[in-house]
């Protein structure tokens, strides 16, 4: 998913009250996960919930360092120990120093989160308090424990190259007609973010609407509308690549 609609996906989720205590932010670059999670925290402060800094004064406030309720933890080089953990979480059990304005936290590479650090953060997920976010960044979603992944959001962030690129692995695959690829690639899209792949599926339509391929993007169209208001993706996907495999 963009940066963009991440954060028109969170907004639109607090805006809701329906925000999600805690998000796993997965990205291949360290430079890019810091820079969202980073405008997420503004956004969450900010006075009008601006997808960019407005320069209202709690955009002043973030920009400066002066929000008391937001912290980061770990630097992408040294294991969080499950002290830092434990400080953490008992600092967050007192009242919020900035009235009515959340507590957030970003875990910079959860995977350097000791396997006793992240057990004390999973007891503080299972039991939240009001107004109290983690969010945590990772290069490889696997190496997070399951346990954790369970009690967040998934919210992968695309990378912008292959987003510049006209085929997407969709489109690739599907243009190999290899059967057995075809109906293998329901593995990679279940590893997906709906929304991610609800993105992808899109794009893909419009390069076989664009090579007149009326059959595929009509199945592709189908699909898009399966995923958008099905409460069962998976078995939205394993409907699509059967049907493809027996176009091609």
């Amino acid at each position: 998913m963009k940066k963009n609609k991440i954060l028109e996906y969170i907004k639109s989720a607090y805006i809701q009250n329906k925000m999600f205590e805690s998000i796993l932010f997965d990205a291949e670059d360290n430079n890019a996960l810091e820079d969202l999670t980073t405008d997420v925290a503004r956004m969450l402060y900010c006075e009008n919930l601006s997808l960019t800094d407005d320069g209202c004064e709690w955009c002043e406030k973030f920009d400066n360092q002066g929000i008391l309720d937001f912290r980061i933890i770990g630097n992408h080089n040294d294991l969080i120990k499950k002290e830092l953990i434990k400080n953490t979480i008992d600092e967050l059990s007192y009242s919020a120093m900035e009235q009515g304005k959340p507590k957030i936290t970003i875990i910079r590479n959860g995977e350097d989160l000791k396997v006793d650090a992240a057990n004390s953060l999973l007891k503080f997920l299972e039991e939240p308090t009001k107004d109290t976010y983690f969010f945590i960044e990772t290069n490889d979603r696997n190496s997070i424990l399951p346990t954790i992944k369970s009690r967040a959001k998934l919210l992968s962030l695309s990378n912008e190259k292959e987003n510049m690129s006209e085929e997407t692995f969709i489109v690739k695959i599907i243009k190999t007609k290899n059967k057995d690829s075809i109906l293998l690639m329901n593995n990679k899209m279940k590893n997906l973010d709906k929304n991610e792949l609800q993105d992808i599926v899109k794009n893909s339509m419009n390069s076989f609407l664009k090579n007149c391929a009326i059959e595929i993007y009509e199945n592709l169209l189908e699909f898009y509308n399966d995923l958008k208001f099905s409460n069962n993706p998976n078995l939205a996907i394993d409907r699509f690549v059967i049907k493809i495999a027996e176009v091609i």
